[in-house]
């Protein structure tokens, strides 16, 4: 058992061995054996508190407590050393942390103390200011107040807890992951949606599915315990697929992304594989509570079921727990992270996702840069050896040698690239070539690896990885012989490695509907001189004018319209622009469709950004199909 007048606290058995596992050098334990002043400041400013305890079955579960509104902090020192209070307004019917901290026997009794101690983690937080600390201790005495009552206006008020406990241990965390949100307190009207099911009901993966931030308590055996949150973009934990199996529950997975390298939470899953987790809707003050079984993954094992990540954490649930309206708190979502990296979907969900799981056999040496407008450049790169892919595919490169710094805890600068893989995929935008190794990308700079290719000398002949090629986004046949393709900007690169076949079927129309910013007009003429048949079948969209245009956009326009007869409309793309046209594919704006007996059904190829993808897609008849390449990943 760990001691308080330790000068420095050892690491335990499980902490040692994540260490040895994750390759992280030796590193004296910051934790303070006791109360230190950081967790003291922090107790009487901060609005939340996370709490883990252990039931009757030695399972963790995690709540999260706020003061309620009668006070600004929820927990205060007293007077003996490493002795505080906490005070909270809290569920006393279903929260499962009130019941392991207070059920004797068959159950609680209210107003009746607890004095058998026992363990008790937490963690104090300010989403606002984004401060956490952590502590553990155990608890002295632990009461309830009476059950919960109505006002005289019928609200109901619950219950409120009140324990006394010694803090063992307490450690200041970073801010990393804290999505900022504002706390203000709330009656809790507790409703029991689901309980003791180890599947998720559709309000919980509803609830999972939208969350950016969950609190995980996690035990040494019954030596100590250990609470902490978990943030990222909402969506960053992903349910697998339930398996059927009438013993088994509901799996969960979360990456776990570059921390402090103490790996405290991870260290209690090595010796006990048991974890509680806590999923709070800041905006309905809904809760979901569960406990299940962990399995730490690392380096390909984690790669294989969440892809792009070197350590994950899986959970199958022994028991869960849907509670409407059960927290004492809202929040307004503030600034997310800037150290959240994308939502890492599973490899079951995306086939571009498990490409980049596969080790490299083939390079790509870069041949040439071309830039085409301020923002946007082609580059050629050559295989090392033949490959097999088909026009419209993408290409995923690794750019990790290139790029990747190493480890670092904090990176202000950049913050993002801490859990960057550099791992990108683009599209082809060459035809493919039996006969020719080379093929051409047509990418925006919008990110560290466009950034350093838009810097790189090709004359440096860099050589890059490749993970692989793949995609399904193939222009086919349509039923009436029409192709309508809807581009967004850079969107237009899958469609112009598919032009030769597209054009080499005698009976295809292609009708593009092309939507881009006057900044990226010289994309147009570009792709016009390399494919002159596309002109007339062009609709061009220009968007970002304003009132004057600027005289280089006029230049090109005037361009587009003598050498190709392209008239842009300098607006933005319109519901009526897709279904205002003749059964010939010639444009009539000012008539409404021709009508047949039976209407075909359309098939339109959709490459654009996923805000104007919806509003295309809420546009078409109901019985169109839409194909999309869905680049999220």
């Amino acid at each position: 058992v760990r001691k308080m007048e330790d000068e420095q606290m050892p690491f335990h058995s499980g902490e040692l061995r994540m260490h040895q596992l994750a390759h992280a050098p030796p590193w004296p334990n910051p934790t303070a054996p006791g109360l230190s002043p950081q967790l003291a400041y922090s107790l009487v400013t901060t609005p939340l508190l996370a709490v883990g305890a252990l039931d009757k079955h030695k399972r963790p579960w995690t709540t999260v407590w706020s003061s309620g509104g009668s006070s600004p902090c929820i927990s205060q020192p007293l007077g003996p050393p490493n002795i505080i209070g906490i005070k909270a307004p809290v569920d006393g019917r279903f929260d499962p942390v009130v019941d392991a901290l207070l059920s004797v026997n068959s159950g609680i009794t209210c107003g009746e103390p607890v004095k058998e101690p026992r363990m008790l983690s937490g963690l104090t937080l300010d989403l606002d200011k984004r401060r956490r600390v952590k502590l553990f201790g155990r608890t002295l005495v632990s009461t309830l107040s009476a059950t919960s009552a109505s006002t005289s206006d019928g609200a109901t008020v619950e219950p409120n807890l009140q324990l006394v406990m010694r803090v063992e241990q307490s450690i200041g965390n970073c801010p990393k992951y804290l999505n900022r949100k504002t706390i203000s307190p709330a009656i809790p009207k507790p409703t029991l949606i689901a309980d003791n099911s180890p599947f998720l009901g559709p309000e919980a993966r509803a609830l999972i599915g939208k969350a950016d931030l969950f609190f995980v308590s996690t035990s040494n055996a019954e030596v100590d315990m250990d609470t902490n949150h978990r943030g990222g973009p909402p969506g960053f934990v992903r349910v697998l697929p339930d398996d059927k199996d009438a013993d088994s529950g509901s799996v969960l997975v979360w990456p776990e992304y570059s921390g402090n390298r103490l790996y405290q939470t991870l260290g209690n899953l090595q010796t006990t594989p048991l974890a509680g987790l806590c999923f709070p809707d800041f905006g309905t003050g809904d809760v979901l509570y569960l406990t299940g079984k962990t399995e730490v993954l690392i380096g390909p094992d984690a790669a294989r079921v969440l892809p792009r990540s070197t350590l994950a954490v899986k959970v199958r649930i022994i028991a869960a727990r849907f509670v409407a309206q059960g927290l004492a708190f809202r929040g307004i979502a503030g600034e997310p992270s800037p150290y959240n990296p994308g939502v890492r979907l599973l490899a079951t969900e995306s086939a571009l996702a498990a490409a980049t799981t596969i080790p490299p056999t083939n390079t790509a040496t870069l041949l040439t840069a071309e830039r085409i407008t301020p923002t946007i450049s082609r580059y050629k790169f050559r295989l090392s050896q033949p490959a097999t892919y088909i026009s419209g595919q993408w290409v995923a490169l690794d750019f990790s040698s290139k790029l990747d710094a190493g480890y670092s805890h904090m990176r202000e600068s950049d913050p993002r690239s801490l859990n960057d893989d550099y791992i990108r995929t683009f599209t082809v935008s060459s035809p493919v070539s039996q006969s020719d190794s080379d093929f051409e990308v047509t990418i925006r700079r919008m990110g560290a690896v466009t950034r350093y290719l838009s810097i790189i000398d090709p004359r440096s002949a860099i050589k890059v990885p490749i993970r692989s090629f793949g995609g399904e986004f193939r222009i086919g046949p349509s039923s009436d012989g029409i192709i309508r393709f809807v581009a967004g900007g850079i969107g237009i690169t899958p469609l112009l490695g598919q032009l030769p076949d597209i054009f080499a079927r005698p009976s295809a129309q292609l009708h593009l509907y092309w939507t881009v910013h006057a900044d990226d007009i010289n994309l147009v003429l570009d792709t016009l001189i390399r494919n002159t048949r596309l002109a007339p079948c062009l609709r061009l969209f220009i968007t970002g004018v304003g009132d004057s245009i600027p005289d280089k956009v006029k230049e090109t326009m005037a361009t587009l319209s003598r050498e190709y007869s392209v008239a842009p409309r300098l607006r933005r793309l319109g519901a009526a622009d897709l279904q205002d046209t003749k059964e010939d594919g010639t444009e009539d704006m000012a008539q409404t469709p021709v009508a047949t007996e039976q209407p075909q059904r359309r098939t339109w190829y959709i490459c654009s950004g996923a805000g104007l993808r919806k509003t295309l897609t809420s546009w078409l008849s109901e019985g169109d199909d839409v194909v999309y390449e869905d680049f999220n990943f």
